[in-house]
C-alpha cells in the first residue's frame, strides 16, 4: 500500500504541473540481501522516473527487513547482544524543472520510518552547465528532522535536526577524461538526552557502574573528494576517487576507490569490478574500556563504528541489455555480488566482521 500511494503521488504531481505530457522515463526494481553472521537484511526496492515537457518526477520506495542480533563488541558493552526483528521503510519523491536552457532545479521530500525512529525532511538541488556544456556545477541542500522513542517504549519525541550541503563541480578535460570535485558539510543538532547517533539500548561499563551510551549533542562534519573517469578505449573506462572526512568528534577518515567498467557486444553486456578501502581514526571520547574514574566521563560509547577501524569492499556487477523489447526501449536485468570486510583493532573480542551482499534487479526504459 505504501508503494501504491507513493507512485500515485508521483503521477498526480505530473498531472498538476500543467500540460506535462509524459514523454520518456525509466523504472527499476531490485532485491539485495546482506548477511554478516549476526544480521541479515533483505532490501527490496522500486523506483520510477517520468520525464514530461515541463517537469520530471522521481519516486522510490526502499524496505529493509532486518533480523538477527547485535554482537557483543567488548567488555565495556554491558547490555550484550540485542535481538532485532523489524521492518524499515524509506520513501522519496522529487520534482525537477528547468530554470533556463542550461540550468535545472529540483525539490523533494525524503522519509525514513522505523518502529522507534523517524527521519524526514525536504531536499533542494540546483545545477547548471557552462562553457559549452564542458562544466557542470551542482548544489544540494538537505534538511532532516529526527524523532526517537525512548528506551523501553513510549511516544516519539524530537531528537534533533540535521543540515547537509553538497557542492559538485564536474569538468570535461578532454574527449576521454572527466574530473569531478566534491565538497560537503553537515551539522547535526541533537537532543541532549542521548546525543547524536547514540543507541538508547546500549550501556557502557565505567568502573563498577553501567551508564547508558551518550554522545555530544552536536556534530559538524566536512568532506572533500576528487573523482576521475578515464576512457581507456571505445568500450573500456577506469574510474577512481579519493575522499577525506573530518568532524568535531575528531574522527578522520580517508577513502579510496577504483573501478573498471567494460561494455561488450555493442553495450549489450556491461561489466564492472570495483574496490574501495577506508581507514578511520577513533572519536575523541571512544574508549576500548572505561576504567574507574573519580567522576563519570561526560560522553561514553561502545559503538565500533566510532573506533579506529578500516573497511574493504570488493564488488562485481553484470548487466545484460535488450533493446526494443515490446513497449520498452531498453530492458536490463542485473546482478551484483560484493564482499565487505571490517577491522576493529580497538575491540579484541570482535576484531573483524565479514559480510556478503548479493542482489539482483531489473531496469527498464520507455
Amino acid at each position: 500500500m505504501r508503494l501504491q500511494l507513493t507512485t500515485a503521488a508521483a503521477l498526480g504531481a505530473v498531472m498538476l504541473a500543467g500540460p506535462a505530457r509524459a514523454e520518456s522515463g525509466d523504472a527499476g526494481a531490485r532485491v539485495d540481501v546482506y548477511a554478516d553472521g549476526d544480521i541479515v537484511v533483505v532490501a527490496p526496492s522500486v523506483r520510477a522516473n517520468v520525464a514530461g515537457d515541463v517537469v520530471t518526477v522521481d519516486t522510490g520506495h526502499l524496505v529493509n527487513i532486518i533480523s538477527g542480533a547485535t554482537p557483543i563488541v567488548g567488555v565495556d558493552a554491558v547490555s550484550g547482544a540485542t535481538r532485532i526483528e523489524e521492518v524499515r521503510h524509506g520513501l522519496d519523491l522529487s520534482l525537477q524543472g528547468a530554470l533556463g536552457p542550461n540550468a535545472k532545479i529540483s525539490g523533494g521530500y525524503v522519509a525514513s520510518l522505523e518502529p522507534d525512529f523517524i527521519a524526514h525532511g525536504p531536499t533542494l538541488n540546483v545545477q547548471g552547465d557552462a562553457f559549452g556544456q564542458m562544466t557542470r556545477i551542482s548544489a544540494t541542500y538537505r534538511l532532516r528532522f529526527e524523532w526517537m522513542a525512548p528506551a523501553g517504549g513510549g511516544p516519539l519525541s524530537q531528537l534533533g535536526t540535521a543540515h547537509e550541503l553538497d557542492l559538485t563541480w564536474t569538468q570535461i578535460l578532454g574527449p576521454t577524461t572527466r574530473l569531478t570535485v566534491l565538497l560537503s558539510g553537515a551539522f547535526n543538532d541533537c537532543g541532549k538526552t542521548f546525543g547524536c547517533h547514540a543507541n538508547p539500548y546500549r550501556y557502557v561499563a565505567v568502573g563498577s557502574f553501567a551508564l547508558r551510551e551518550r554522545h555530544p549533542a552536536q556534530r559538524a562534519r566536512i568532506a572533500a573528494g576528487l573523482r576521475v573517469a578515464q576512457a581507456l578505449g571505445t568500450n573500456l573506462a577506469l574510474h577512481g576517487g579519493y575522499r577525506f572526512h573530518y568532524d568535531t568528534w575528531k574522527v578522520q577518515a580517508h577513502t579510496g576507490d577504483l573501478a573498471l567498467a567494460a561494455a561488450i557486444a555493442g553495450e549489450r553486456l556491461l561489466l564492472r569490478g570495483s574496490v574501495r578501502f577506508t581507514r578511520q581514526t577513533a572519536a575523541s571520547f571512544h574508549r576500548n574500556e572505561y576504567g574507574p574514574e573519580p567522576m563519570p566521563p561526560r560522553y561514553v560509547t561502545a559503538d565500533r563504528e566510532l573506533s579506529g577501524m578500516w573497511s574493504l569492499m570488493l564488488a562485481v556487477r553484470a548487466e545484460p541489455a535488450f533493446f526494443a523489447v515490446g513497449p520498452f526501449a531498453r530492458l536490463a536485468p542485473s546482478v551484483r555480488v560484493a564482499y565487505l570486510g571490517y577491522g576493529y583493532p580497538d575491540h579484541p573480542t570482535a576484531p573483524r566482521r565479514n559480510a556478503l551482499l548479493i542482489g539482483g534487479g531489473l531496469d527498464v526504459e520507455f
